[in-house]
């Protein structure tokens, strides 16, 4: 073999040698990541959902137990519309959950079929009252006890009662009032006849902001993610009886 054949040949065995290693260190560099991103997939429950779990076994375990009240903190919706942070007034609510709505609305009906209205405008208020537009509610919920169900598109909580205690921590900006002769003339004739079924409010919790539950005798008590507040929700939880003001909107 002559001299340069034999130079070509030494030099092409020591790039296909390199070429080799090359290759396999590029091999090796793409197994490290997909072992690497592999190992970064999650491989348990985000914390977010273990919580809300949590949360509501530990509210059908309560309701199924008899629990008839709940005190929580609450965030009325003010002035905010759709998704738009609540802007009203900040408050402790103590619910009574064990509300026959049904009756409440009876008995309301029938003081509305017997009041004489007075004027044109109350003859039309009076009409809607009876004959309310029907509402389509596209959520779909879980009843979870006695008051208390879960909205299974977003997780969050509703709490429906009757406010026997309410204690206004912070004020905010309240709900507007009904614009209209109809409207206001609605509001008057409740307030009038004493009409009891606008008093049974639905209060939504969001429970990213429950911190956890305690529950005392039939008392649930939805512990706020502000620790200063615990105390008072523990407070307002330990009064019932007697009706007091419903709070806001």
């Amino acid at each position: 073999m002559k001299f340069n054949d034999l130079y070509k040949s030494i030099l092409l065995r020591e790039f296909d040698a390199e070429a080799e290693t090359l290759g396999r260190d590029e091999n090796n560099t793409q197994n490290d990541v997909s072992q690497s991103t592999i190992k970064e997939e999650p491989t348990t429950t985000p914390e977010p959902e273990k919580k809300e779990n949590g949360l509501v076994e530990q509210l059908k375990q309560a309701l199924s137990k008899g629990a008839s009240f709940a005190s929580f903190l609450y965030r009325a919706k003010g002035t905010a519309k759709g998704d738009q942070e609540p802007n009203g007034a900040v408050g402790i609510y103590n619910l009574n959950l064990n509300v026959d709505y049904k009756r409440v609305k009876a008995e309301d009906r029938a003081k509305i079929e017997a009041y004489q209205p007075t004027n044109p405008v109350e003859v039309q208020a009076k009409e809607e009252m009876l004959n309310p537009r029907p509402y389509a509610n596209k959520d779909v919920f879980e009843q979870l006890g006695k008051g208390i169900r879960l909205n299974v598109k977003n997780g969050k909580i509703h709490i429906f009662g009757w406010p026997q205690k309410y204690e206004l921590i912070k004020a905010g900006t309240p709900k507007a009032e009904p614009k209209g002769e109809v409207p206001r003339a609605k509001k008057e004739i409740t307030k009038k006849l004493g009409l009891k079924a606008n008093k049974i409010r639905d209060f939504i919790l969001d429970p990213t902001h429950v911190a956890g539950l305690k529950v005392k005798g039939n008392t649930i008590m939805f512990q706020p993610d502000e620790p200063e507040m615990v105390a008072k929700v523990d407070d307002v939880a330990n009064t019932k009886g007697g009706e007091t003001t419903e709070g806001e909107e």
